[in-house]
């Protein structure tokens, strides 16, 4: 179990519930009356108290608060607050309660020593081969998430601040259709391509829609219809399921950040600043 880990549940805890004795609007309040878009508010007396209770124990051993304006810079704890900061700004997307669960989801994911491994060997890879870190995402093609989110990331690596120092080996959760069209179409050396058209794809995603996605990308219908249903695509498409569900994977999009299980917020911004932090801790 990661340090502190404990002690911070239960401080966190004891923190939501005295919050919300002290600070619950007294019975007649409407809850969106100074709130034009009727939405909560997060209160800063909850997170200024978040940050002064919320324990870091590498860097500095003592509160996020302190550790973040500790020099040296403790990294750990910048980004952290960066991230409570975010989780405020968000015009009440968080409640109170939830904002020190996912702060504490994230500090374990920061600390986790556990790692994974894949088979990357025959499987998209965006970026530089040859950059330092790799990101290992399992998708699937009917996922809206995993689709707009590998179009941010996509851009990160090959024109972005990530450009040579990151890649994303991409490996298919599932045997569907929309999966298997991806993987023809890497074999056809166009996985980006077909993947970023099918984020641009709102509705339903069926056999006519990858055809035409696969038309618009000049393949020949025919032959790549019959390359999607080749046996042993779909034992490849299998095999990389199986291996996605020896890590623990349930649910897609997961990422696994040099090996290490990516487990907070599946915002592409959250995401790229676990790999930063990741890639500044294991210099």
């Amino acid at each position: 179990m990661p340090v502190r880990q404990t002690q911070n549940f239960g401080a966190l805890a004891l923190l939501a519930l005295l919050t919300v004795l002290v600070y619950t609007p007294y019975a007649g309040a409407h809850p969106g009356c100074d709130n034009p878009n009727h939405k909560p508010i997060i209160r800063p007396a909850f997170v200024d108290s978040l940050k002064i209770n919320f324990r870091v124990q590498p860097c500095c051993a003592s509160s996020l608060d302190a550790c973040a304006k500790q020099k040296p810079n403790c990294t750990i704890a910048r980004r952290l607050v960066s991230f409570v900061n975010w989780m405020d700004s968000t015009g009440g997307r968080f409640s109170e309660e939830n904002m020190a669960g996912i702060l504490q989801q994230r500090y374990t994911t920061f600390i986790d020593t556990k790692r994974y491994t894949a088979d990357q060997k025959g499987w998209p890879v965006i970026g530089d081969r040859n950059a330092p870190l790799t990101v290992m995402m399992y998708f699937s093609g009917t996922c809206p998430m995993c689709k707009t989110n590998f179009r941010d990331l996509h851009r990160e690596v090959t024109n972005g601040r990530l450009k040579g120092r990151v890649n994303i080996v991409c490996k298919p959760f599932g045997t569907g259709l929309a999966n298997r069209a991806l993987t023809a179409a890497y074999d056809a050396g166009r996985f980006s391509d077909f993947m970023l058209a099918l984020a641009n794809v709102q509705g339903r995603i069926d056999e006519e829609v990858l055809l035409s996605i696969a038309d618009m990308m000049l393949f020949d219908r025919h032959a790549f219809k019959n390359l999607m249903d080749k046996p042993e695509l779909a034992a490849r498409v299998e095999k990389s399921s199986q291996e996605a569900d020896k890590n623990g994977v349930t649910h897609v999009p997961t990422y696994f950040i040099g090996g290490q299980r990516y487990t907070s917020i599946l915002d592409p911004r959250w995401i790229i600043d676990a790999i930063e932090y990741i890639m500044e801790t294991r210099k």
